[in-house]
Parts: structure tokens; C-alpha cells; sequence
């Protein structure tokens, strides 16, 4: 975009409605466009809500700034400070509709949406988790909505009945997929019994000698939470 940047003091109402647009719209993209968004794409969009002298108001919050790309002939990309930035505003924007939320979660299966799904369960909570998985006749083999559901569950803080739904689900996916898997998302769950079950299978696994079936990370977040 060109022209003045000439913007109000705070960002307002208005530039933070502008910055949802442009971070889910980025991300509906194939492929989708992270951090760094394209003078053409975020100026359209922009300029649906924001009137063109006070796009200077999105770089005078700190969150994004406007940066010359000769490339596009000096005309200014939008660039979020950090990729969770923008993760943030799209799951602000998806929150705010039924039909975009229904989009992200229908999408489940692509990576680009899963740290919007985790910031999305933390504000709507369980029904969203629940939406994810429902159970699991409605997976697939390697159990995906499963493991992505497990991920949100610590976001949303879901009911004892859940956890032990899906405790319980990852005992029973044990055998069908990979132990590394399933071990550390029991650790990702962090309920009593899924990080005592883990915690019996590496002592098991430390008495026999063995390998122990969970990544170094996950296991220094196992310590920390039992302490």
C-alpha cells in the first residue's frame, strides 16, 4: 500500500478488526502466508474495514509493522512482530463466526490450524474439544482428532469425564499406533492418571534396562509437573 500514515493515538476498534481479517485470511491461503503478508492481499482486505490515510494505525500498535519490499515495486508487506501473533488474531476472527469456526474445524487435518485450534479451545472451552472429537467411531486409523483433541484439552480445561474419555481412548490406541505417540500425549493431558500411568511405564522401562518410549522434552515436563 501506498499513501500517509498519518493514524489515531490507539489502535481501536477498527485496526484490531483489520488484523483478524488479514491473519485468518493468510492462513485460508494454499499456501498459506505466514508472518510476511503481500502488499496486494492484506491492502484489499484492509481496506474493507480501515480507510487507506489510517493503515498507519496497524504498525502503531507494535503487534505488526509496514515494510517496504522491493519486490513489489516498495510497496509495503504487512509483518506480524511473531507468527503467534497472527495465530491469535485468526483464532480471534474464526471465534467470531459460526461458519469460519466451523471452516477451521473442519480442517482439523492441516497443520497450519492447529495452534488456532489450541487458542480457540482456550476460549471456548470443552464444546469445541468435543466438536473436534466426538469419539472414536468418528476418527480415523492413525487416530488424529484424538491426538488433537488431547492437545486442546490442556487449553480448555475440560470436565473430569472428558479427560477420562480420553485417557482412556489413548489405552485403547496404545497398540494400534506408535507408544512415543501416545505416551506423550498422556503427558500433554496432565491428569492424575494418565501422568501416573506414564510415570509407571518409565520405571518400568528403567528396572528392564529398555528404551524408554517418550521424547526428552516430554519427559523434563513430566518431572516438572509431578513435582
Amino acid at each position: 500500500c501506498s499513501g500517509p500514515l498519518e493514524s489515531p493515538d490507539s489502535m481501536g476498534v477498527m485496526a484490531e478488526k483489520t488484523l483478524g481479517l488479514v491473519a485468518f485470511s493468510a492462513l485460508e491461503c494454499a499456501p498459506p502466508q505466514w508472518e510476511r503478508i503481500e502488499p496486494n492481499f492484506w491492502c484489499s482486505l484492509a481496506q474493507q474495514v480501515i480507510s487507506q490515510p489510517n493503515l498507519g494505525t496497524l504498525a502503531r500498535t507494535g503487534l505488526v509493522d509496514l515494510v517496504p519490499n522491493s519486490a513489489f515495486g516498495g510497496r509495503r508487506e504487512l509483518v506480524f512482530a511473531h507468527r503467534a501473533i497472527q495465530e491469535f488474531y485468526a483464532a480471534e476472527w474464526a471465534s467470531q463466526d459460526e461458519s469460519r469456526l466451523a471452516n477451521v474445524a473442519r480442517e482439523y487435518w492441516q497443520p497450519k490450524w492447529h495452534p488456532v485450534l489450541k487458542l480457540l479451545a482456550g476460549k471456548i472451552g470443552e464444546p469445541l474439544v468435543r466438536r473436534i472429537y466426538p469419539d472414536a467411531q468418528h476418527d480415523n486409523v492413525l487416530r488424529s482428532k484424538l491426538f488433537l483433541a488431547v492437545s486442546c484439552a490442556a487449553e480448555a480445561g475440560v470436565s473430569e469425564a472428558l479427560s477420562h474419555q480420553l485417557f482412556q481412548d489413548l489405552l485403547a490406541a496404545r497398540e494400534a499406533i506408535r507408544p512415543l505417540d501416545t505416551l506423550g500425549a498422556m503427558v500433554d493431558l496432565g491428569t492424575e492418571e494418565s501422568l501416573s500411568y506414564v510415570w509407571n511405564q518409565v520405571e518400568r522401562c528403567v528396572r528392564e534396562k529398555s528404551y524408554v518410549p517418550i521424547t526428552d522434552e516430554r519427559l523434563s515436563a513430566l518431572f516438572y509437573r509431578d513435582r
